[in-house]
């Protein structure tokens, strides 16, 4: 059941590449271990203003949310895919520069 958010700035692509960008990262994570693509709920959520550092431009925060008992590497190489298929996405799409971070979350009590 991991979750997986998308926060961007609303420059960064439209609805249509939010939908195609989390299928590709669906992908992407499904052929990891301990992940199946069946429980993935992924979101994108589209913000008009942020900062990132001491300017107004654009970024992407993804941040994956999952159950506890995930080694450190295997959490280390989900980061990595998911930061290596959004950049890839924001190049092949021309999409605005934007600075991108992946924060790995453990979901410590889930109801």
């Amino acid at each position: 059941m991991p979750h997986l958010t998308l926060e961007h700035h609303e420059s960064a692509f439209t609805s249509a590449q939010s939908d195609s960008l989390l299928e590709k990262l669906q992908k992407c994570l499904g052929v990891l271990p301990t992940i199946k693509p069946e429980n993935l709920k992924m979101r994108s959520v589209r913000f008009q203003s942020g900062w990132a550092g001491l300017e107004k431009k654009p970024y992407l925060n993804a941040t994956f949310k999952l159950l506890p008992g995930r080694d450190d590497e295997l959490k280390q190489t989900i980061a990595a895919a998911i930061k290596s298929e959004i950049h890839d996405f924001m190049l092949s799409e021309k999409s605005a520069e934007a600075s991108i971070t992946v924060e790995i979350v453990d979901l410590e009590i889930y109801l």
